[in-house]
């Protein structure tokens, strides 16, 4: 018995029942021979653990992770062990294993593409909320967290789905306050031509003052006839000019915008810099003519600015169907401020600043705007998608009243909301997934009847 006891040990290294009390004499000496023999059984268990266990991960399979086991990966043990199957897992060093998926943050919803948008409603939504990082690159990283695009290939998502071409135009320049402190800027975004008329208080994009009417309000716009002392207007640097624009029979280009941008920060000296920036979308794309500050604070689109070297921003907001509808240029055709069409506020200036400062504060601004452009002359046309549900949960989070959030919090949030708003929408909740897995198929919704009456009617 010895002998195979010994020959045992030497085999498999683990001492005999008496080889282990001879070493554990002082610690059996309190103990009963229960006692002893299941600390001998709990010494066998022990060293049986380790034989069986597998070996280690190599420091190069950690770093590559996924199936990085030396050997077979570890199997259930069951018997000599003892306790539950988790816990021998455990103890053998295998990787804990979840009851379910983890969930997945609003963050990581983002970041993965999991906004429950179509890339083309995911492309309007960056440029929509963001259109200056079509220019500068700004808030870059919040814009490829939904798309691999800046937004410069962005579309409408409405129905029916056109072939369009994509055209950015853009321009900056700067202004200043009068005598009296009192200075404004204002755009009218649905302007495509590279040559209006830049005395006329109706057809050029951007209107600028250095003292308004003396009074500390908007000057005279959008209506026939010339600019005033101290006023002047600016275009920007479209492809097209107002001939091209010219529609002949019922046939020529026809566009839409697709997102608009205006921003202004001071630039003078420091001692000079001081006062208040009004900033304001009508909420109805009414005109702003010859609105004061008392008149801008009524509407819940208006918020405020210190004049800062920090930029003050407002976005174009759609807000009416015809907006969302191409049309001809109505300025090139001559179609006069009174018509119903024109009328409805999609040709007016309806963006603007309005500083309240000191005399002759000099504030930099710039203005960049991104159409959708068709017809049967209109060369580079991309294929459109239709998104219903992403494109009403697009708009119906990106308005006028929401401007102050916009400047205040930027991309990241409203994303989120974006995010939320077409979950709610779909009846869609937040996919869980575990991390590594891939971002699945982005859902895409269809259009219905109902839907496009609703929306389009």
């Amino acid at each position: 018995m010895g002998q195979k006891e010994t020959t045992m040990s030497q085999a498999t290294n683990v001492m005999g029942y008496s080889a282990y009390s001879r070493m554990n004499a002082q610690a059996f000496a309190g103990m009963t021979p229960v006692m002893m023999r299941a600390k001998y059984e709990k010494y066998l268990k022990k060293k049986q653990r380790g034989q069986n266990a597998p070996p280690p991960r190599t420091r190069r399979a950690r770093r590559r992770g996924g199936d990085s086991w030396q050997g077979v990966p570890p199997t259930r043990m069951e018997g000599v062990w003892g306790g539950s199957a988790a816990q021998n897992r455990s103890e053998m060093g295998a990787p804990r294993q979840r009851n379910r998926p983890r969930r997945i943050t609003a963050r990581e919803q983002q970041m993965n593409g999991q906004s429950g948008l179509s890339e083309c409603a995911r492309k309007y939504a960056v440029a929509l909320i963001n259109p200056f990082g079509m220019v500068d690159g700004t808030a870059q990283a919040a814009n490829r967290a939904l798309t691999d695009s800046d937004g410069s290939d962005a579309c409408i998502p409405s129905f029916p789905p056109l072939k369009s071409r994509r055209l950015k135009v853009f321009t900056s320049g700067t202004f200043s306050t009068g005598v009296g402190g009192d200075g404004s800027i204002a755009l009218a975004p649905r302007r495509l031509a590279s040559d209006y008329t830049t005395t006329s208080r109706l057809d050029c994009p951007i209107i600028k003052t250095n003292a308004g009417t003396g009074l500390g309000n908007f000057p005279q716009m959008d209506s026939i006839g010339v600019l005033g002392a101290g006023e002047t207007g600016q275009n920007t640097n479209g492809d097209y000019i107002g001939a091209q624009l010219v529609e002949v029979s019922g046939v020529g280009i026809k566009y839409r915008v697709v997102c608009a941008g205006m921003r202004i920060r001071y630039v003078g000296s420091e001692l000079a810099r001081g006062g208040i920036i009004h900033a304001i979308e009508h909420p109805n794309h009414e005109s702003l003519d010859q609105l004061a500050p008392e008149d801008l604070a009524k509407f819940e689109s208006h918020f405020r600015c210190a004049v800062t070297r920090e930029w003050c921003t407002l976005v174009y907001t759609p807000v009416s169907t015809s907006e969302l509808e191409y049309s001809f240029d109505y300025i090139s055709n001559g179609v006069p401020p009174d018509d119903t069409v024109f009328g409805d506020g999609a040709w007016n200036h309806y963006m603007g600043f309005l500083i309240e400062g000191l005399p002759t504060n000099t504030m930099e601004f710039e203005v960049v705007t991104l159409f959708e452009v068709i017809g049967s002359q209109v060369r580079d046309q991309l294929q459109a998608t239709a998104d219903i549900s992403g494109f009403q949960a697009v708009v119906n989070k990106v308005t006028p009243s929401n401007q102050k959030a916009l400047n205040d919090s930027g991309v990241g949030s409203m994303l989120g909301a974006i995010s939320r708003g077409v979950s709610e929408l779909t009846g869609s909740k937040p996919q869980r997934q575990q991390r590594g897995q891939g971002n699945g198929d982005l859902m895409q919704s269809v259009a219905s009847v109902a839907n496009v009456a609703r929306l389009f009617i």
